[in-house]
């Protein structure tokens, strides 16, 4: 271990961070390895519980959290092909993924790795190529790019665009306008048209699978769950089973349609759900779906109808409400039946919320002495014309 790794080694072992304890241990007599045997009586028996509890909080824990934190790092070359790996930036069922230079376009790239144990499994194998011979099938602005998918020895990789921003998650956590909001489900909405037009289900739409750059472009992400449903073509890189083992479900559960917990026929509506819990939570900083365990949420997906996102956020509007609550409904033919669709509404909701905003019209030139108007508020029901020359009639008294 070098760097970080060996700091982290040192400060755990260092003699300020652990409690000074007079820690003993038994001898291991004649079963001790060696020619020196510890003296019995300066190792007398542990039995002090203070003791044990001291060592495994300060020694033993901290030390397993480094080791599975890094072992398998420790053992990833540093280079893959062309690609310099720099830093580990997330993780997935799929596997890491790390920031990386691309040494033979110098640029800035991110490289997800199936970890070698995975390859043992031909499923993961199957899904992980499936997730790249999906995304590069589209080419759109709000879904991200995949430069190339290869092998090198044991480990399976694939490169995409590097995008240098925060998962939805971070924003959530953080907080968003309602303008926020809808500029992003909006962006993600688009980008679940293009992927549906090319025949193909997300099912996995959540925080963690958004990213917002710094300049505001959202990017959908993590096509390792994609389901082709092109029309007259067998679906060869489908998940053959729902469930890979007895009780383990493909998905993540707080985000899960009605007919994926149900092991039903799915199609492009249940994307449609997901955005729809995706924009529950955006919009209250509350999951839709939440429980204890696993099977409880589930449970509330199948039956439980959430109140309307206004009961938590006063800025909601009423549309906003519904629009959110029918992207929820239970039964597919109930929700909107195109992404296309829901694009539209939010877009009209979007206007309405400019129209509430108290935003300054354009300055006009007039020929009258109006140097005391150098903002005209348009008021609801008049038009700005009017208005202005409601305004002048004061002026034109005082001349």
């Amino acid at each position: 271990m070098i760097g970080k790794q060996w700091q982290k080694v040192k400060k755990i072992f260092s003699p300020t961070k652990a409690t000074p304890v007079n820690l003993k241990i038994e001898s291991f007599g004649d079963k001790n390895v060696g020619n020196k045997f510890p003296d019995k009586k300066e190792q007398p028996l542990l039995k002090d519980e203070s003791n044990i509890k001291t060592l495994q909080q300060n020694i033993i824990v901290p030390a397993q959290n480094l080791v599975e934190d890094n072992f398998s790092d420790s053992f990833l070359p540093q280079n893959i092909d062309s690609y310099k790996l720099i830093e580990k930036i997330g993780s997935g069922g799929m596997g890491d993924v790390y920031a990386a230079h691309d040494g033979e376009l110098h640029r800035k790239v991110a490289v997800k790795l199936l970890p070698p144990e995975f390859t043992k499994s031909k499923e993961r194998v199957q899904r992980f190529r499936q997730e790249a011979q999906a995304a590069s099938k589209l080419n759109h602005p709000n879904i991200i790019t995949i430069h190339k998918i290869g092998r090198t020895k044991q480990i399976h990789y694939m490169v995409t665009e590097f995008v240098d921003g925060s998962t939805l998650r971070e924003l959530i956590s953080r907080g968003m306008s309602i303008r926020q909001v809808l500029e992003i489900i909006i962006q993600v909405a688009s980008a679940l048209k293009s992927t549906h037009e090319a025949g193909i289900i997300h099912r996995d739409i959540k925080p963690e699978n958004i990213m917002i750059r710094r300049d505001g472009l959202v990017k959908v992400l993590d096509f390792g769950l994609a389901k082709l449903i092109e029309p007259g073509n067998i679906d060869s890189l489908e998940i053959t089973s729902f469930h890979t083992q007895a009780g383990q479900i493909i998905g993540t559960p707080n985000y899960m349609s009605p007919e994926q917990v149900e092991g039903e026929h799915i199609d492009a509506r249940t994307d449609l759900f997901s955005l729809g819990s995706l924009l529950y939570e955006c919009l209250t900083g509350k999951q839709a779906f939440d429980g204890a365990s696993a099977p409880k949420i589930l449970t509330q997906i199948v039956k439980f109808v959430p109140p309307f996102p206004s009961k938590f956020n006063s800025e909601v509007l009423p549309e906003l409400d519904k629009v959110t609550l029918k992207l929820l409904k239970k039964n597919p033919a109930d929700r909107y039946q195109t992404a296309d669709e829901v694009i539209s509404e939010l877009n009209e909701i979007k206007t309405k919320l400019q129209g509430f905003e108290h935003t300054p019209v354009r300055n006009i030139n007039w020929r009258a002495n109006t140097s005391k108007l150098k903002f005209l508020y348009p008021l609801p029901g008049i038009t700005s014309k009017f208005h202005a020359a409601f305004l002048l009639i004061p002026l034109i008294k005082n001349r």
